[in-house]
């Protein structure tokens, strides 16, 4: 059985839709690991992206694209977290400063694609 019950919840469904959208990566949130294997574990859709453009993409409430924030991958069109795949930064939950953001490592790239895959 592929892990997408990790933390109690069913992601299957989740993950087809992650399938079907650009995934947009804050390119200062990943660290060298990540960006390193990026092509080789993530088969679909994606963009190494500046926050600005998560912001737009937020704005213009586009229902194609989305974005990896504080361990879920979120909607942009909606808002809502899609999958959970990784840690929760509290600091992260409670702060508008982008400085604030972990570092997303190797560990994190691998949990996202078991869930989607």
């Amino acid at each position: 059985m592929r892990k997408t019950q990790g933390r109690g919840i069913d992601q299957r469904d989740a993950g087809e839709t992650i399938k079907n959208m650009t995934l947009y990566i804050d390119q200062e949130i990943i660290d060298d690991d990540f960006k390193a294997n990026l092509d080789k574990l993530y088969n679909y859709d994606y963009k190494l992206v500046t926050n600005s453009e998560i912001k737009k993409a937020i704005i213009d409430n586009n229902g194609d694209i989305a974005f990896i924030e504080n361990g879920f991958v979120i909607d942009a069109d909606e808002g809502d977290a899609i999958i959970w795949f990784g840690s929760v930064s509290i600091s992260g939950l409670y702060s508008n400063s982008d400085k604030n953001k972990e570092k997303l490592s190797l560990k994190d790239l691998k949990s996202l694609t078991e869930v989607i895959n």
